[in-house]
């Protein structure tokens, strides 16, 4: 545990939204001084433990061979056990205490959520390739139930274990989450409320299994959707994926995720015209532009031909964010990067 605690800060300084010349020697000073020293600490913590289980061991060998009771869940090898526990958390209460950490988890995180994918809102973590299968996934009961089914609460540990399903062969790995990303993912519980839930939780165990480097320099699709789910992705140019094959994967509560062009013209951003879907009516709907570089979930094809897209980004804004429907031309047209079915 204590080394994913020293990953988890090196993670946190790397990612802090912190940017300049300060920022950089800052950072520079913990990899090269402060990280080794910490790491060092966390060895000389794990040998200590290791001491401890082993005197614990001789003590319990001791006391049963002069008749002593055995088998006591209190016994010295629990106490140590407890000790030890107990000082990792404060260890993390401390670090994040000083912000060297993100924010702690606890039972709530995830008991809270209603993994409503129209709460999600992307932080500044470049992890769109990831959140986009997650917000697939809570858009369904089946997918909640399998985020669920693969986020459990160590009550000892004071943490989750994430299981994630890492190529090539997606063995299921679980991956332990003490504290979430600070710049990270956030769920709205209010009009001005945002808390850390599902979605930050597996931000961090993926920023653990791959790097944060990767997490937020932008991985691809049909890499997060097999870490999250363990399945295999067909990927499509959008000109070629038909609607029966979107509806599909949809129906089925697999992920569909498509991403736009590496730039459009202007400033990084292209308008379309997008349409608001209410039952069978579509009527205009002015939500932001399409961002370049940018994964969406695909929510599904209209009989009517046009796409429906969720964004990462949150609810509708000036960065285009909620459920809306653009025409096929315009998906073909601002969707080069390609879409990805999960099967």
């Amino acid at each position: 545990m204590l080394s994913g605690i020293a990953d988890a800060v090196s993670g946190g300084v790397q990612g802090a939204a912190w940017v300049g010349p300060v920022a950089l020697k800052f950072k520079a000073t913990w990899s090269q001084v402060h990280s080794p020293s910490l790491r060092a600490a966390v060895e000389m913590l794990q040998a200590q433990a290791k001491v401890l289980s082993t005197q614990a061991d001789e003590q319990d060998q001791a006391s049963q061979a002069g008749g002593s009771p055995q088998g006591s869940p209190s016994d010295s090898r629990d106490i140590v056990a407890t000790a030890v526990e107990d000082g990792f958390l404060l260890l993390r209460m401390a670090l994040s205490s000083i912000g060297l950490i993100g924010p702690l988890v606890d039972a709530s995180t995830m008991a809270d959520d209603r993994l409503d994918p129209d709460e999600l809102t992307q932080g500044t973590i470049g992890d769109c390739w990831v959140l986009a299968p997650l917000l697939s996934l809570m858009d369904s009961d089946a997918g909640d139930q399998f985020l669920r089914n693969n986020v459990s609460w160590d009550p000892v540990k004071n943490g989750y274990w994430v299981t994630l399903y890492p190529p090539p062969d997606a063995t299921p790995t679980k991956v332990f989450v003490g504290s979430v990303f600070r710049n990270g993912v956030t769920t709205m519980v209010g009009p001005d409320d945002s808390k850390y839930g599902c979605a930050a939780i597996y931000e961090a165990a993926i920023s653990k299994q791959v790097g944060y480097d990767h997490l937020d320099g932008g991985g691809w699709p049909d890499e997060s959707i097999q870490l999250i789910t363990g399945r295999s992705c067909d990927k499509y140019d959008p000109g070629n994926v038909t609607a029966e094959a979107i509806n599909q994967a949809v129906g089925n509560h697999y992920p569909v995720v498509a991403g736009t062009s590496r730039s459009f013209e202007g400033d990084g951003a292209s308008v379309v015209d997008m349409w608001h879907k209410d039952g069978t009516t579509m009527s205009p709907y002015v939500c932001g532009d399409l961002a370049a570089n940018h994964a969406y979930e695909v929510v599904g094809v209209d009989p009517s031909g046009m796409i429906g897209l969720r964004n990462p980004h949150g609810e509708p804004g000036e960065d285009g964010g909620g459920v809306f429907y653009i025409s096929r031309a315009d998906f073909d047209s601002h969707f080069a990067q390609g879409v990805w079915v999960a099967h």
